[in-house]
């Protein structure tokens, strides 16, 4: 495979530039290659070298790929991303999705009111998850912790 072109398109906070693919060598089938992908990762230093911040991305993003690695392709009845690719290393965790913005998607601004079948929506998601991990267990999924938004007291 030979990537053509690579260049960024737009960056979006806490994600990396958009990246372009035109043309595979030796593949006959092009449509089932992604055009267009979203690169996401700890790519940022000014964000890691941010004081008490670097410990929580490394950790949302490494958790992010080890969860589209290892878990995704156990969940049933969620719709999730289309994820070509998923690693971590060390303090990285890096995913190769689908370019949502070229799928017609948009980033959601936290502060906008949610409609009811929004809500709705996110509710049948997030049961579907639960659904799809009822016995997940710590000895399964030991990278799964309690922690959230820096906090691993173990009252989560």
């Amino acid at each position: 495979m030979i990537i053509e072109t690579a260049r960024a398109l737009r960056t979006i906070f806490m994600l990396a530039p958009f990246a372009r693919r035109k043309k595979y060598e030796n593949d006959k089938d092009d449509e089932d290659r992604p055009k267009h992908v979203c690169i996401k990762g700890g790519f940022n230093p000014a964000m890691l070298a941010t004081e008490g911040f670097r410990e929580l991305l490394i950790s949302a993003y490494t958790n992010e790929a080890k969860l589209f690695s290892l878990v995704a392709p156990t969940l049933n009845h969620m719709s999730l991303t289309k994820v070509w690719w998923a690693g971590v290393r060390d303090e990285q965790g890096i995913l190769v999705m689908e370019d949502l913005n070229k799928a017609g998607y948009t980033f959601g601004n936290p502060q906008d009111v949610w409609s009811v079948d929004q809500v709705k929506a996110g509710v049948e998601q997030l049961a579907a998850l639960h659904a799809s991990t009822w016995g997940y267990s710590y000895e399964d999924y030991p990278w799964i912790t309690a922690s959230y938004e820096g906090h691993d007291d173990g009252s989560h």
